[in-house]
């Protein structure tokens, strides 16, 4: 998808999305989960999701509507979004995450 010089990649909102589901699901292994909670950020990202869903499926690209605009505007402020929540949920649980690696032991022979 192009839109006036930019491409959006929709498989890259994929990887920040398993990505931070791998994030979620070691931070519960180690029990500690409560540094990656959802954040308001992340509650927000769903509806305009629907509301890119909904514009875009129901309007024709080549209509000059202003809900295929909204329908944009909807998708590229959902994967600002994503990206910098992943980074919020990265930075948030970093501290827990060098833990992590340190106490694993070494699988260096020596």
């Amino acid at each position: 998808m192009q839109i006036s010089g930019l491409r959006f990649q929709p498989w890259s909102l994929l990887l920040a999305r398993f990505f931070v589901a791998a994030l979620r699901e070691l931070m519960a292994t180690h029990h500690v989960s409560d540094l990656v909670r959802v954040s308001w950020l992340g509650q927000c990202k769903p509806t305009l999701q629907m509301i890119t869903l909904f514009t875009l499926l129901r309007y024709r690209p080549e209509s000059q509507a202003i809900a295929i605009w909204i329908g944009y505007v909807a998708l590229y402020l959902a994967a600002a979004i994503t990206v910098w929540s992943m980074a919020q949920y990265v930075g948030a649980a970093w501290s827990a995450l060098t833990k992590i690696a340190m106490s694993q032991p070494s699988n260096a022979k020596r």
